[in-house]
């Protein structure tokens, strides 16, 4: 969600310098707009609350200790003229801003130290994230622009591989069925109705950490390998989106693979519970987003099967099913 403001700055200020401060758990992703060419160089910042691939309260506090002064004394030496902080909520790296001694900070006023910014950017929770942080660049003295989808620096063409397993001719769609976030998952029941409908007419590629792959292979049970297949905790972040890319459309709970497939331009589906995975994280007016709402009283699960199939087949007139 943060690339379409890092291309802004890019395309207007031509000579711009970008040095983007993300939690090392964020180095391939951050690697890949590096390479993009949406930012120039990578520093670490690993906030204990936000750190979920170290185990033990002090690990984390003792990475995040070095993965801060290590990023001070970076910024120290490239003494950068704006800081911008991104994150609305706590943790936010405005104490590292203001120990470098960064002449001009930008960021939300919602929590400690915002005495600090130069410019505040509003915070409205029913405007789209994306937006917000695109909302900061008039901030800058730069031109606004509308938040449509995000970036990924690849392109996806009819060259894009499809490294599935006996399905380099067959489209196939993404499943991303689990969440970092418990409360974000839906009823397995309602999942097997909806399979049941996707394995019908694609195969259906499953994705996830090794911690959902238990969960996965319950779905797969009773289905062959031709129309259900896993990858989950086999594949680097790298790899997840070249299948994302590859693929026909994307289908989940979480946001992850949503946000890939909108910047594919792939038909979405994500599947809501109790106000979770609330539609305002997502692009406004977005054509390929069908989002459904699993405790609407009209729900039914073999309607949004049926449905999202429609929208892939709609997307890709080539395909037949």
């Amino acid at each position: 969600m943060i690339s379409p403001f890092l291309l802004e700055i890019k395309r207007q200020l031509q000579q711009v310098e970008i040095i983007l401060v993300t939690g090392s758990w964020n180095e391939p992703v951050a690697q890949m707009l590096r390479e993009g060419g949406m930012c120039d160089v990578v520093c670490h910042y690993d906030a204990p609350a936000l750190n979920r691939s170290t185990s033990g309260y002090f690990r984390r506090l003792g990475r995040f200790i070095r993965s801060f002064l290590i990023t001070r004394s970076q910024l120290l030496r490239e003494r950068p003229d704006i800081f911008v902080d991104l994150r609305p909520f706590s943790p936010n790296t405005l104490l590292l801003a203001r120990l470098c001694r960064i002449p001009f900070r930008v960021g939300f006023g919602l929590r400690g130290l915002s005495f600090t910014l130069q410019r505040v950017i509003p915070y409205d929770e029913k405007i789209s994230v994306g937006q917000l942080y695109l909302n900061a660049l008039p901030l800058l003295g730069l031109r606004g622009a509308r938040y449509e989808k995000p970036f990924l620096g690849m392109q996806r063409g009819r060259d894009s591989r499809t490294p599935v397993s006996g399905a380099r001719a067959e489209p196939y769609i993404l499943f991303q069925p689990t969440s970092g976030e418990i409360s974000r998952e839906i009823p397995s029941e309602i999942w097997d109705q909806i399979l049941d409908v996707l394995c019908s007419h694609f195969k259906v590629l499953a994705v996830g950490s090794a911690a959902d792959q238990p969960r996965i292979d319950r779905f797969a049970h009773g289905r062959q390998r031709r129309v259900f297949e896993s990858v989950a905790g086999r594949t680097n972040i790298r790899e997840a989106l070249e299948y994302a890319k590859g693929s026909a459309g994307c289908i989940g709970v979480d946001s992850l693979f949503a946000h890939v497939g909108i910047a594919f331009d792939l038909p979405v589906c994500v599947l809501g519970v109790r106000g979770i995975s609330q539609r305002a994280s997502y692009p406004e007016d977005n054509p390929n987003l069908f989002f459904v709402n699993v405790d609407s009283e009209d729900f039914s699960a073999w309607k949004v099967g049926s449905e999202f199939v429609q929208r892939v087949v709609a997307h890709r007139v080539d395909i037949r099913t």
